[in-house]
């Protein structure tokens, strides 16, 4: 069937309806023969021409009319299908506000104080609910501020961050109540309450978060501000455990801070169990109690191995109780945790800087020294847990230019507080000055320095002394020392070593040096220094074998190149100490002693001119007396002896 038509067209079509039978007939009566003159035909005709003449005009204005209509439809039927999408897409946005705002609420993670409950001649004063609430807000925050933490706030069980807010009471519904509402519902906004009134011992005020057991304080009304921060830091304790515990560490209330830690550490949260050792090994390896502070930092890497922190921690108090195999595999763990991005705990801005020094660390256990002051330059103290500034970078470099045999500038490097790394830079003015006496006065003043406390006096302070005194013929002190000191420590073991040698005990020199080897297969110090031992003994095949296995194992370390210098000379090849030198030069360029060993080899293969270049060089370098009158003598011209022969230390 065919469509029904209505509206304009239906009367348009209805009109010539109405005139086509009539003149249908009228044309079918003249065609069928009645004659042409008749006059009411001719007539009927004419007003029916008329009529369809009238009606043409009427159908061009009505057509006019019936296309404005048509376009109104069209125009209406594009306003209601506009009406329509943008009903649609009003929902749309406000489902997707609807959306965002409960996300958002889901993700919330903020304090909410509401106003306490106060006394009514406490208003009369001032000191309204809200005032009390804005007190306690501004003393959280002042907490937060003194909290020296690494730690990202995504990491928290409950984590309030810097979202901290009094709430404010409104009447009717509002879009902030709105949102306040999904933040309960959804979110993990902690919302803090309480009431202050007053009891027999004056002042009680009792704050409670969330259902967590009150804080009730109480105390003088004339110390309303004492108790309001005392009730701060009680809600702080309560909802910032570990934030709490880096508080008191960063106070140098180590003890309180210790406990916070130990109990998060053991039953807390499992998000808060790592970081909580963390802040224990920290705080432990702050009171010189590194073989514990290693346990608790190795406990957390266990808990989780993408924590920064608990690496950092590892290789101070690894390398302070002298466990160097540690040194060579920490840093690089720590490395690929950093440069694949998957580290917890090292702000993106500063991962670059501690990059950076872990590559100084890496070149500093593999004896390459100039590379560590290199990258060292002048970087500046990093934070650990719990104590700002509590890494000096500088006295690494300390210790770096000590074993450069730049004792000037090392000194220089030490300055400021005294920790693990500028003490044992310290022995390097006896190594390569000679100067044992000096030595042993800095070390005494360390047996009572309170920031170098427990394992540090047992393997830092008291080798190193033990190894002054045997200098100075004290060996029996010495000995003494040396006892208490563990066998699991590089630098002990060196140092037992170092004695027997003096001793020229041989075979319990041997013994030590290969226990060293034993014990840390990587490194070459153990090495190099056996190598100098076997020199001094006149063993100048065996010091070659030796230097040999320590370049081999540390390429840019300069020491045994010029030990194995020195074996060639004395064999009379002293072209071939020669190069030797000037390939520990390459490692030390400011070495005095290389210098003056060089010149003596240059000078016994008649190359004088450069003998002389090079004692000039070594006058204005650090030198022990012994060396120093050498190269008086040289420059006055006298013929060396043997090459090396005052080399110091030995």
């Amino acid at each position: 069937m065919g469509e029904e038509i209505s509206g304009p067209e239906a009367e348009l079509d209805a009109g010539l309806e109405a005139i086509r039978p009539a003149t249908a007939i009228a044309l079918g009566l003249r065609k069928g023969g009645r004659k042409r003159d008749d006059p009411k035909l001719d007539v009927f005709l004419d007003e029916q021409i008329d009529l369809i003449r009238l009606q043409k005009e009427d159908l061009s204005e009505q057509r006019e009319l019936v296309l404005s209509r048509l376009r109104l439809g069209r125009w209406k039927d594009r306003v209601s299908l506009a009406l329509q999408a943008m009903t649609t897409l009003v929902g749309v946005l406000v489902a997707g506000a609807v959306a965002v705002m409960a996300w958002q609420a889901h993700e919330a993670r903020g304090l909410l104080i509401a106003p306490f409950s106060v006394p009514s001649d406490f208003v009369a004063r001032g000191l309204t609910g809200q005032v009390v609430a804005a007190r306690i807000e501004d003393r959280l925050a002042q907490l937060q501020a003194e909290t020296v933490s690494t730690r990202p706030a995504s990491t928290y069980a409950n984590d309030w961050g810097n979202d901290i807010k009094v709430e404010i009471p409104e009447t009717g519904v509002s879009v902030e109540e709105l949102t306040g509402w999904l933040r309960d519902g959804l979110g993990q906004v902690t919302r803090v309450s309480g009431e202050v009134v007053r009891g027999p011992a004056g002042l009680q005020i009792t704050a409670r978060s969330g259902a967590a057991d009150a804080q009730e304080i109480q105390g003088p009304e004339v110390d309303l501000d004492g108790l309001i921060g005392q009730a701060a830091e009680a809600l702080y304790r309560q909802t910032q455990p570990y934030r709490y515990g880096v508080y008191l560490a960063s106070l140098g209330r180590h003890e309180e801070a210790a406990a916070v830690f130990a109990s998060l550490a053991k039953s807390g949260p499992a998000e808060d169990r790592p970081w909580a050792y963390a802040g224990w090994a920290s705080i432990l390896q702050g009171e010189g109690r590194h073989y514990d502070a290693i346990r608790m930092a190795r406990a957390a890497i266990a808990l989780d191995p993408k924590l920064d922190p608990p690496y950092q921690i590892l290789g101070v108090s690894s390398d302070a109780v002298g466990r160097w195999e540690v040194g060579f595999d920490n840093p690089g763990r720590e490395l690929a945790v950093l440069q694949d991005r998957s580290g917890i705990g090292r702000p993106a801005g500063d991962i670059s800087g501690r990059v950076r020094f872990l590559k100084a660390v890496e070149a500093f256990y593999d004896s390459d020294f100039q590379t560590t002051t290199t990258l060292l330059g002048q970087m500046a103290a990093f934070d650990l847990e719990g104590r700002a500034g509590g890494y000096l970078p500088q006295h690494l470099r300390a210790r770096a230019l000590s074993l450069l045999h730049e004792i000037t500038a090392a000194e220089r490097a030490e300055a400021g507080p005294m920790d693990t790394n500028s003490y044992q830079a310290i022995p390097g003015r006896g190594t390569t000055l000679g100067d044992w006496a000096q030595v042993a006065a800095r070390l005494e003043q360390g047996r009572g320095d309170p920031e170098l406390g427990g394992d540090s006096q047992r393997t830092i302070v008291a080798p190193l002394l033990a190894q002054a005194y045997a200098h100075l013929g004290r060996l029996e002190e010495a000995k003494a020392l040396i006892a208490g000191a563990p066998l699991d420590c590089y630098r002990c073991l060196e140092v037992r070593a170092d004695i027997a040698g003096l001793e020229r005990d041989w075979p319990a020199a041997d013994h030590w040096f290969a226990d060293l080897d034993r014990q840390s297969p990587h490194a070459s110090m153990g090495p190099s220094e056996w190598a100098a031992s076997l020199l001094s003994r006149g063993d100048l095949d065996g010091a070659i074998a030796k230097a040999t296995l320590a370049h081999k194992r540390s390429p840019r370390f300069a020491d045994p190149l010029e030990t194995w210098g020195e074996a060639l000379a004395r064999k009379g090849d002293y072209a071939g100490a020669a190069s030797m030198f000037a390939q520990a030069a390459e490692r030390s360029p400011r070495w005095g002693h290389n210098h003056l060993v060089w010149g003596d080899a240059l000078l016994r293969l008649g190359h004088g001119g450069e003998a002389r270049n090079h004692y000039l060089v070594a006058a204005s370098l650090d030198l022990s007396s012994p060396d120093r009158a050498m190269i008086e003598a040289r420059l006055a011209g006298a013929t060396p002896g043997k090459v090396g022969n005052a080399q110091a230390g030995q």
